[in-house]
């Protein structure tokens, strides 16, 4: 304690996030993303997590509680809380897009991901700050290796759809109907791959969290699994970006 502020404590809930993004950075295509402007991103995702807050209070029937493992279990899950909070994020995305200088940095697609990313690691911050003042500082050890990463994970997966989204192919490189139709009509394109990967995030966080209230027992080493996946899949799909990326710029 200094000056009554638990100083492990804050260095426990801000530190394994900044470290998650500084691992991202490092790995990213060079200057492709910006570490100052992924801090505001960061300050975004706290933004995000205090405006599902404001929402529940509005709304108090959108954290109905389910004390059965049933159907409404399961839309709570997935259609509640993974669908809202994914929305906000993106919200928070979008937003900060707008006003970021983009200077000095080419275009990459890999900067949604990373971005994104950085969205979830601010909106983890706070929600393992409402965890602790709920439980306990002993469950911020465990969030910091599971639901950190998980909000980083989904946010990966949902900016790979986005990047992916903003390549566009030549003229007569791409011959199916979906190809061609969505690079004639790009906004077109960016909708439907936006959409893609909102369900897709939307999914795996769902998964995630029903995961931890129905399987009891097994509930960690499924939860273990699904950590690892998700880490494997986003460097898988973070290696497909840039590669799509680097062969956009030899056309």
């Amino acid at each position: 304690m200094i000056l009554g502020i638990n100083i492990s404590l804050l260095l426990g809930l801000i530190i394994p996030p900044l470290i998650y993004a500084l691992i991202i950075y490092l790995t990213a295509p060079y200057r492709s993303v910006s570490f100052k402007n992924g801090l505001l991103f960061m300050m975004g995702g706290v933004v995000s997590i205090t405006l599902i807050h404001t929402i529940y209070l509005l709304i108090p029937s959108l954290i109905a509680s389910t004390s059965t493992l049933n159907e409404s279990s399961f839309l709570k899950y997935f259609f509640r809380v993974a669908l809202l909070e994914e929305l906000v994020k993106y919200i928070m995305l979008v937003t900060i897009m707008k006003f970021i200088n983009k200077e000095g940095l080419i275009k990459h697609p890999f900067r949604y991901m990373f971005y994104f990313a950085l969205v979830g690691l601010g909106f983890a911050v706070i929600e393992n700050m409402t965890y602790v003042r709920m439980y306990g500082e002993e469950v911020l050890y465990i969030r910091t290796i599971t639901s950190t990463i998980m909000h980083m994970i989904f946010g990966m997966i949902f900016g790979y759809w986005i990047g992916l989204s903003k390549i566009y192919k030549s003229k007569f490189e791409n011959r199916s109907v979906f190809g061609v139709i969505t690079n004639k009509h790009k906004k077109l394109k960016v909708f439907i791959y936006t959409l893609i990967g909102f369900l897709s995030a939307l999914t795996y966080h769902g998964m995630y969290n029903y995961n931890l209230v129905t399987s009891e027992e097994s509930s960690k080493i499924i939860s273990m699994i699904i950590i690892v996946l998700g880490l494997l899949s986003c460097k898988l799909l973070a290696n497909n970006l840039n590669t799509q990326w680097k062969n956009r710029m030899k056309k």
